[in-house]
């Protein structure tokens, strides 16, 4: 949490500003040529982060505000991770110079391997390799051996190069940050009443809890929150998925539009005449994706400030799409001849009867296969879909929720409709990436 959000950051944002704080003489920030967040591309900058929020599904916590304006602020840890290692890869690729921004996506390659949940051997040799890289590369890009440059060896570097291989004693990034430790100390210090002996007291509501839990544990009926409730009108369609309001009122016939209608008759999954719409679904993860149908739903004094949560990772093949409604498939013979609903109410099946869930997807392009290969894995840029990247997927594909971002433009060539994906920190980020070559993904 530190060593990366915080320390890497006060590190290589100031550079990347030509903070004179950071320069000593004879050097001159005249001559750093990786000093480009100034002027107007730093106000650029801040204003692409500012706009990302909106395609920041609601479980990734706190997005990142614009650093113009708050760097200074109380900028949390996890806006740190989500702009240098989520929106850094895109967002800094136009202003960096090549080199720069080629080992700074070394860095972010090795940190997103680090902080999953579960990690392999050869994941951390991976991390290891790419992490050693960048502070080799750091050293001779900025330091340059310069005396006058010493100040840019700061601990966090020599730090870097122990991370990966102290994974294997003491764990992987996510299990041993700070954030769960930061936390508790949060929920503890807001039960302090008196201001008198406030360690004291904080010791006190440490221990009660502690006895809270284990008691909770040896009797596990005392806790009144371990049954989960589901919400009301909400349908548990096992495996731990949930689906979730808004649905409609009544089941319909398939009066979808030709693209849509031709991938139900192509799926394999299929076999309803009629069906019922629904807007959310509650993954394994605790999760809440959205869909279209749902977003759409809102008023539309919402619509401008609302986050998009429809964007899902859908199965282990690397597949990202964009969610447009789930729906209960009763079994029964398809018809797609377009006919609408008769608007008679259909008596609702037990899910759990010969149900199967499903989900309309539009799947987006598979990536840039150079931009991939130059980020080093770490900027996946595509398309978004077309009427033929309609599909019917199973919602057991559906892995989390993900943020789908529009692509700054490098080149003249790119095209402005390209989006790059951001997964959040602990979900496995390269876990459909292990094992697999750029060229493996491509096939």
């Amino acid at each position: 949490m530190h060593l990366f959000c915080l320390n890497m950051g006060d590190l290589l944002i100031p550079l990347w500003r030509g903070d004179p704080k950071m320069c000593v003489a004879p050097d001159n920030v005249a001559s750093w040529d990786w000093a480009c967040l100034k002027g107007e591309n730093w106000e650029e900058f801040g204003q692409r982060v500012a706009e990302s929020t909106k395609y920041f599904p609601s479980s990734f916590h706190q997005p990142p505000r614009n650093p113009v304006e708050k760097i200074s602020s109380g900028y949390k840890a996890t806006e740190f991770y989500l702009l240098l290692f989520g929106l850094g890869p895109a967002f800094l690729r136009p202003i960096l110079p090549e080199k720069y921004w080629k080992n700074f996506c070394k860095l972010v390659r090795g940190v997103r391997t680090v902080m999953q949940r579960r990690i392999t051997l050869a994941q951390v040799k991976d991390a290891r390799v790419f992490l050693s890289q960048f502070v080799e590369e750091f050293e001779n890009l900025y330091y340059q051996r310069r005396m006058d440059r010493l100040q840019f060896t700061r601990p966090v570097l020599h730090s870097t190069l122990h991370v990966a291989p102290e994974i294997s004693r003491v764990g992987n990034g996510s299990n041993i940050s700070q954030y769960t430790m930061e936390r508790m100390i949060g929920n503890l210090g807001q039960g302090i009443r008196q201001p008198s002996n406030p360690f004291a007291n904080l010791c006190h509501l440490a221990l009660r809890k502690s006895q809270l839990n284990a008691l909770k544990v040896i009797y596990p009926e005392l806790d009144h929150h371990s049954q989960d409730s589901l919400p009301r009108y909400s349908v548990n369609v096992g495996g731990g998925y949930i689906f979730l309001r808004p649905r409609d009122r009544r089941a319909r016939g398939w009066d979808l539009n030709d693209p849509q209608l031709l991938a139900i008759q192509n799926s394999d999954f299929c076999n309803s005449a009629r069906y019922q719409r629904w807007g959310r679904l509650r993954l394994p993860n605790f999760q809440v994706a959205r869909s279209l149908f749902s977003e759409s739903q809102r008023p539309s004094k919402r619509q401008q400030n609302a986050r998009v949560t429809r964007n899902l990772i859908i199965d282990g093949t690397v597949e990202y799409g964009e969610i447009q409604f789930y729906f209960l498939d009763d079994g029964r013979p398809s018809s797609t001849s377009g006919s609408s609903s008769s608007g008679q109410s259909v008596k609702s099946k037990d899910p759990n009867e010969d149900s199967t869930p499903l989900a309309l997807v539009l799947l987006y392009k598979r990536p840039d296969a150079e931009i991939l290969r130059e980020s080093l894995e770490t900027l996946w840029a595509c398309k978004r879909g077309s009427n033929e990247d309609y599909c019917i997927v199973s919602i057991t594909s559906i892995i989390s929720v993900v943020s789908i971002q529009p692509l700054p433009s490098a080149e003249e060539r790119e095209s402005r409709e390209m989006w790059f994906v951001v997964e959040k920190s602990g979900l496995e980020d390269l876990e459909c990436l292990s094992g697999q070559s750029i060229d493996d993904i491509f096939e």
